[in-house]
């Protein structure tokens, strides 16, 4: 199990005007962990790493044409 209790969090600096509705992500090896910015001590979302960085390419060539994101 990957371990995120020291891992630097981050958020999207598109997740600062939105009065805090935000998701903050962290890499821990090959996985990455999602989790509420208004909640840090509670649930988050574990998944492979490669995982969510294709759901955020994906969604942003949708949002944009084509471009490239990594978390």
């Amino acid at each position: 199990m990957p371990r995120f209790l020291r891992a630097e969090w981050g958020k999207s600096s598109r997740g600062s005007g939105n009065n805090g509705n935000c998701v903050e992500r962290a890499h821990s090896g090959a996985h990455a962990g999602v989790r509420d910015s208004k909640n840090a001590e509670g649930p988050m979302l574990i998944v492979p790493a490669s995982a969510l960085n294709a759901l955020v390419s994906s969604s942003v060539t949708q949002s944009y044409g084509k471009m490239s994101a990594r978390l």
